[in-house]
């Protein structure tokens, strides 16, 4: 099933690359133990220093950015140049505006298909990995 919510977001990503830019409340993955561990929280421009939130406890980060460019603007090569290159950019999770985008891209969102879509996905959960695996499923094979 992992492997399906993965094609689903890559496929979400391609139609929304807007998904994996570093922007507020973006996940990002340590390389070096592979978890994601950190959610970006912005710029403060008063220190001049991009923070970011550890996942499993409070203590924050702080990121010197340099001259005028915040890390949000960063591409992950410039993160590298900077001593960020023990952080990978994950990005936001999938919601359903991303999933019909997709669709709307690899087909027309016909009536009938964004009635399946409506009909499938649990509306009380908007994030991709909170739905079902018939939903998965069916979004899988629509995509595919």
């Amino acid at each position: 099933m992992n492997d399906k919510i993965q094609f689903i977001r890559q496929k979400c990503i391609e139609a929304n690359p807007e998904i994996v830019e570093l922007k507020f409340g973006c996940l990002l993955r340590n390389k070096a133990s592979g978890y994601i561990s950190g959610i970006y929280l912005g710029y403060d421009s008063t220190t001049n220093n991009s923070l970011v939130s550890k996942l499993d406890g409070g203590y924050m980060w702080q990121f010197k950015a340099l001259g005028n460019m915040r890390i949000g603007d960063w591409t992950p090569t410039e993160m590298g140049k900077h001593g960020l290159s023990d952080w990978s950019i994950v990005g936001r999770p999938i919601h359903f505006a991303d999933v019909a985008l997709a669709i709307e891209e690899a087909h027309e969102l016909s009536g009938n298909r964004a009635g399946e879509l409506i009909s499938t996905w649990n509306l009380r959960k908007d994030s991709l990995e909170d739905q079902s695996p018939d939903t998965i499923q069916f979004l899988y094979e629509l995509l595919k």
